[in-house]
């Protein structure tokens, strides 16, 4: 419960089948440590078992012959640090709502939200909230107060915004833009 990867590393030529993780719903990396040894057959026999079974795994095997005992080699440590990474993005976005705010804009397909890849890839499932829904929960007040503040706080110390206008309201109605948009960033999830 709550694992979001396997990282599996191994320094022995090994019955690869035998010793797979088969969870299909984590992130599976295979690394071997002693390349004097058959570590790219066990590594490419590991990814080809995966690929067969359907379940995405990712191989981690350094540039460089080595030793055993040697220490890790830059490269692996980048990969398996992004490994890592990718993989507690991940366990940390599975069973989450993707909400998508508005709907395809002006018929660009690029705003389409990719649902299929959401559930298949990262098991998120996908909602939608009209834009129309949006305006009426900022009127209404339906949003986290506290952290719009602590928002509005942000984008004003981290935010630099060059406006080259002569109009005192038009400056205003930048400033107020901002504040509407940081409160899109807190309305609660929608049932």
């Amino acid at each position: 419960m709550g694992v979001c990867a396997d990282l599996t590393v191994t320094a022995s030529w090994d019955c690869i089948a035998e010793i797979l993780d088969l969870t299909p719903d984590i992130p599976h990396a295979r690394g071997f440590n002693a390349t004097e040894r058959s570590g790219a057959v066990t590594v490419a026999a590991a990814m080809a078992a995966y690929t067969q079974l359907g379940i995405l795994a990712f191989a981690i095997y350094g540039h460089d012959v080595q030793n055993a005992d040697d220490a890790l080699t830059d490269d692996v440590s980048a990969r398996i640090l992004s490994f890592g990474r990718a993989a507690l993005a991940v366990g940390l976005m599975r069973v989450r709502s993707y909400l998508a705010m508005g709907t395809v804009s002006m018929g660009i397909a690029g705003c389409h939200v990719p649902e299929q890849a959401l559930q298949d890839y990262l098991g998120m499932r996908s909602q939608y909230i009209d834009m129309v829904e949006l305006g009426r929960r900022i009127t209404a007040g339906i949003y986290d107060h506290v952290e719009w503040k602590w928002a509005m706080a942000w984008v004003s110390a981290s935010v630099r915004t060059e406006i080259r206008l002569t109009s005192s309201t038009a400056m205003l109605t930048s400033v107020n833009s901002w504040s509407i948009r940081s409160r899109w960033c807190w309305l609660p999830e929608t049932s």
